[in-house]
């Protein structure tokens, strides 16, 4: 069942993820150009995330052609389940610290996408 879940996740990791940091590049500044605070640590947060999922599933970083993994394989021991598990519920309490407010409207919709992919997962 979990591994049901966690190819979903990687299904729809894509569209929710990658596609999205394009836009946030073009986003994210104040009135006056500076960086808003919110959007550069939302930004940062779905990279280091991303990142993370890739080198936890790397049959599918392969597939999206992210490098380095190529040669490894997901670990389906108990200790590498819980860890991915830990992984969701941390991932959740980080995005809940991110001020949801304080986002462009774009990377609002973004940011409540991935805290529901969150939360159906955990």
């Amino acid at each position: 069942m979990l591994r049901m879940i966690a190819l979903a996740i990687l299904a729809i990791a894509p569209t929710v993820v990658v596609f999205p940091l394009s836009a946030l590049a073009r986003e994210g500044q104040g009135k006056d150009g500076t960086p808003n605070d919110a959007a550069a640590k939302f930004r940062f947060f779905l990279q280091q995330d991303w990142k993370r999922w890739m080198e936890d599933y790397p049959e599918m970083a392969t597939s999206v052609g992210y490098p380095g993994q190529n040669r490894k394989w997901t670990d389906v021991s108990p200790a590498g389940i819980a860890a991915r598990e830990k992984h969701l519920h941390e991932s959740l309490d980080t995005l809940r610290k991110i001020d949801r407010a304080a986002l462009p409207a774009s990377e609002q919709l973004n940011y409540d996408l991935y805290q529901e992919l969150l939360e159906i997962t955990t």
